[in-house]
């Protein structure tokens, strides 16, 4: 009898887990954008190879200019010229994106060379914590010149019900 119980317990954990394997992760798509504005407390220059500059930056609300959390963009010369077209070295950034119900975390290189700048590139979201745990997706990053940087999500969080 004990042996029977235990096969049935067994058999209905089991059916249960793998119902729950089964059901694919719902995501919810996650449609926000920013103004990331020049802080008072940058410094911001890269210079020197292998030296990494930390900028800050404000996150405001895009429409009513609300600062909504801040912005910490870590910039590293990694010294690769020779992987570049012009004289200048290639750049990896990530940035973590602090805001009172969580934070998301983004990686990217970038080549700041005259003919190989975009002024418009896009960042991988590596993670999030908080409200935006099992984020997923990136960020299209456009410049908009003195010190500003509109950020627009191309993302999904997973649902909250």
């Amino acid at each position: 009898m004990k042996n029977a119980l235990t096969l049935i317990w067994s058999l209905g954990l089991l059916a249960v887990s793998s119902a729950a394997i089964a059901q694919p992760l719902q995501h919810c798509r996650f449609d926000k954008s920013f103004l990331m504005t020049t802080s008072s407390k940058n410094d911001g220059k890269p210079s020197k190879i292998n030296q990494t500059v930390t900028n800050i930056y404000n996150l405001n609300n895009l429409q009513s200019q609300e600062r909504i959390g801040t912005a910490i963009v870590k910039t590293t010369n990694i010294g690769l010229n020779s992987a570049t077209t012009g004289p200048n070295a290639l750049y990896e950034q990530t940035s973590t994106l602090l805001f009172k119900d969580g934070t998301i975390v983004t990686l990217g290189m970038n080549d700041f060379d005259a003919e190989a700048y975009k002024y418009q590139f896009e960042r991988a979201i590596v993670g999030g914590t908080g409200k935006y745990s099992g984020i997923t997706g990136s960020f299209v990053v456009t410049t908009e010149g003195n010190g500003q940087f509109k950020i627009v999500s191309h993302a999904t969080i997973p649902c909250h019900q």
